[in-house]
Formats: structure tokens, sequence, C-alpha cells
């Protein structure tokens, strides 16, 4: 299992600061808004469990992935189980991560026709927690370019909160 993250920030784009709607809007908005403005040459690569390259996209993978990864390395940190949910339509792919100490068997669930081979693959807990903590701060980094205001928003600090603590 691999997962990787490279954002280009188009030169001067920046995201005017905007209200969002309490009833409408929740963090996940903030986390599409921004990961809209990502230049094409932007790089969100998962792979593994028999696929090279799994068909994730910036603009719409990325920003359901986001939304799980501090809970998924507060409970890494804490060696517990944590699951990423790849929901889009047509992914729809869900990881299961176990902790067997100092591993983490990962297993693949697919609602689609497309199936895992294999369903089960291991990966390090720190290999794992720094690959999670990596594409968390390129996100931050790039989020801080874009559009500063947001890291002060509410919701983009309690989304942060279950890992406040955590370094790359």
């Amino acid at each position: 299992m691999h997962i990787s993250l490279l954002l280009v920030v188009p030169n001067n784009a920046q995201i005017a600061e905007r209200d969002y709607d309490a009833t409408l809007d929740d963090v996940r908005s903030i986390l599409f808004d921004v990961c809209q403005k990502f230049d094409v040459q932007s790089r969100f690569v998962v792979s593994g469990f028999g696929q090279t390259t799994w068909p994730v996209a910036v603009d719409t993978d990325l920003p359901l992935l986001l939304e799980q990864l501090p809970e998924s390395i507060a409970a890494v940190e804490k060696s517990m189980a944590t699951n990423l949910d790849f929901y889009e339509q047509g992914l729809e792919r869900t990881l299961s991560f176990v902790p067997i100490a100092p591993y983490y068997e990962v297993t693949c669930h697919s609602a689609t026709s497309w199936q895992p081979a294999p369903f089960h693959e291991t990966i390090g807990r720190l290999e794992l927690l720094r690959i999670l903590k990596v594409i968390l701060f390129e996100f931050l980094r790039a989020l801080e370019t874009l559009s500063p205001h947001a890291l002060g928003h509410p919701w983009i600090v309690e989304w942060l909160q279950p890992c406040n603590n955590s370094r790359p």
C-alpha cells in the first residue's frame, strides 16, 4: 500500500474568504473549495492491493481522504484500529487498519466489481504514521498559501483537533 501527495499551488492563487452556511456546509466544504484550486500538476497517488495506481483525483477523492485524516492519525498514534474510506462513486473502497505490533494489517474492501488481490497487506506503524502526517502537512502547507484565513476557521481548527501535536 502506498499513498502520496504533491500539491502544486498556481502562482498568485488565493481563495477569497467566504461565509459558509452552517446549515448547508461543514469542514468538507472548505476542503473541497481548496482542493479545486490546485494546479493540474498536483499528484495524489494511491496504490496497492494488486493495482499499481488507483483512479483517484485531487479535486474529488483527496478532500474525502483529508476529512478522515486527523482522526486516523490520532488512532495510529495510539496504536488503535482505523479506516480510510474512499467512498467517491466508482472507487468505493475502504482500507481497514488493524494494529498487530509493530505493524498494521491493512485490508481493502471494495464495493465495486474490482476486487483487491491480495486483500491484506502489512505496513509498519511508524511508516503508516509518517505517510498520513506527510499528506496532512502537505495539505496544510498548500492551504496556508491558498487561504491563510482558512487555517483559523473554527471548522478547520476543530477538524485538526485530534492530531494537534502531530509532526511529520
